[in-house]
């Protein structure tokens, strides 16, 4: 019988998070940033920046909807919503 750390239902919350974030690929977002990257009327070297800027968005949206997956167990649920 395996020894947990952490409690099951915490351990659930960490599997939806990992596969959520391994449904978004890296290499989807690179092709995203490369498409709009070449709709622009840019030189290459802006075409760079804004490859990297929106991976770098991308990136951020991300990390901030997985980051507002996390709450105490203890939190009340917020009735004005």
């Amino acid at each position: 019988m395996p020894i947990y750390l952490l409690s099951p239902s915490t351990i659930l919350v960490v599997e939806v998070i990992i596969k959520l974030k391994n449904m978004i690929d890296d290499k989807k977002i690179e092709t995203a940033a490369r498409r709009y990257s070449e709709v622009t009327d840019c030189d290459k070297q802006e075409a760079l920046l804004i490859e990297e800027g929106f991976k770098e968005g991308a990136n951020w949206a991300i990390n901030e909807f997985l980051k507002n997956l996390w709450h105490p167990a203890s939190e009340e649920p917020r009735k004005d919503v």
